[in-house]
């Protein structure tokens, strides 16, 4: 097999040989392919489960939104948006601490 290499890369390449890591040029792209073959796999994991992550966000907002349509919604003033979100966090950390006891 034979490749054409920019001159940006062939200087790549010559630095990688003369740091004494790699014996030729044929390792430096050996180990690159290598590193690009473990990236696309491991991309494409993350990106299955990123999927997943979102359409389960994308349910529960769709949930939300429905709940909001059927009256089931509260009204929250934007001044007591503050006080709201401290009465979750003290009723999550009292359930927390009951399913603890339990």
């Amino acid at each position: 097999m034979e490749i054409t290499l920019t001159p940006e890369l062939e200087k790549l390449v010559s630095r990688k040989i003369n740091s004494g890591r790699y014996n030729s040029a044929s390792e430096v792209v050996q180990e690159s392919l290598n590193r690009m073959f473990r990236e696309e796999t491991d991309s494409g994991f993350l990106n299955d489960e990123k999927q997943r992550k979102i359409e389960n966000l994308r349910r529960e907002v769709m949930k939300g939104v429905e709940q909001i349509r059927n009256g089931e919604g509260i009204v929250i003033d934007v001044d007591d948006l503050d006080n709201f979100a401290d009465e979750i966090i003290n009723r999550a950390m009292e359930r927390r601490q009951n399913v603890g006891e339990n």
